[in-house]
């Protein structure tokens, strides 16, 4: 049955579907101040992007009946990335 350009299937009710993971990514800051002589300090700073190194995976080929349905083997983002920052403040 179509309507339009939109066909309708005969999928029954409650049946699993394909469903990619929800992605993970979670960054994190920790910042330390150092201040001396009433006018002067230095502060440090760590950002952590993607702190538990979480992989997010992408199903590439859908297409149910076909050999690589539904295999994940394809990862997008960052991996961890730390980063470090020493600043002067006067």
């Amino acid at each position: 049955m179509t309507r339009g350009n939109a066909a309708f299937g005969d999928l029954g009710r409650n049946v699993p579907q394909v469903r990619e993971p929800f992605e993970q990514d979670w960054d994190f800051f920790v910042t330390k101040n150092f201040p001396f002589a009433e006018r002067y300090g230095v502060q440090f700073r760590a950002d952590f992007f993607n702190l538990f190194n979480h992989a997010n995976f992408q199903i590439t080929n859908t297409t149910f009946g076909t050999a690589p349905f539904g295999i994940y083997d394809t990862t997008y983002g960052n991996p961890r990335i730390v980063q470090l920052s020493l600043q002067f403040h006067f």
